[in-house]
């Protein structure tokens, strides 16, 4: 299997300012605030968020992924400091909540 740098160096700049990089340790706040504030929404398709309670929680995960240089499982949009989202691939089957229906982006 290639290793992510090899599939996709990043960052990658993808126009009106908007970076794809690798997360950072620098990134805990941003990342600890969107899930903390999106708790409710995201924990119907990501299955991670009930395990995150605590700003700690985020970093120990956080710590896992960064110090993983071949993982292409953390990575984030970002305009300037402003966090936009969440990126990242996971190789094998993933099982969630909410397998009803498709994701409605005006229900966002």
């Amino acid at each position: 299997m290639a290793s992510a740098a090899a599939m996709s160096p990043l960052p990658v700049a993808l126009g009106d300012g908007v970076v794809l990089r690798k997360y950072e340790m620098r990134d805990l706040e941003a990342l600890w605030d969107a899930i903390d504030e999106e708790r409710t929404r995201l924990g119907e398709w990501m299955p991670f968020v009930e395990g995150v309670r605590t700003i700690d929680d985020e970093r120990t995960w956080l710590e896992t992924v960064v110090a993983d240089e071949a993982s292409v499982g953390g990575g984030g949009l970002w305009s300037g400091s402003e966090f936009l989202g969440g990126v990242g691939l996971i190789l094998g089957a993933v099982r969630h909540r909410r397998r009803d229906r498709l994701l409605d982006p005006r229900e966002a």
